[in-house]
């Protein structure tokens, strides 16, 4: 006799909120270790965790994802920010010198 289990619920916007959870992760390491070069992974996560957050926000599924994108946002700017800051100085001080 089959026993009953619960209906599996599928969130098709989790690997978005993922991709930008880790690239926000990447991009905060990355512009400590190698400066501006982390550029990269924090205009992925920002544009991942906008597209998640906005698929989100006109759905009706409520999931850890979300939380995920948010997160993935903010530190994806921030990393974006540091990675700007950064290379100000670098340019700054070849103008200088």
């Amino acid at each position: 006799m089959p026993v009953w289990q619960p209906p599996v619920l599928h969130d098709p916007y989790m690997g978005l909120s993922i991709t930008s959870f880790v690239c926000g992760i990447l991009s905060l390491i990355g512009c400590f270790a190698v400066g501006p070069f982390a550029f990269l992974p924090a205009l992925i996560g920002v544009v991942t965790g906008e597209i998640a957050a906005a698929k989100y926000r006109h759905s009706t599924i409520r999931s850890s994802g979300r939380g995920l994108a948010i997160a993935g946002r903010i530190m994806s700017w921030i990393g974006v920010a540091i990675g700007l800051a950064f290379l100000a100085v670098i340019l700054i001080a070849m103008v200088n010198s």
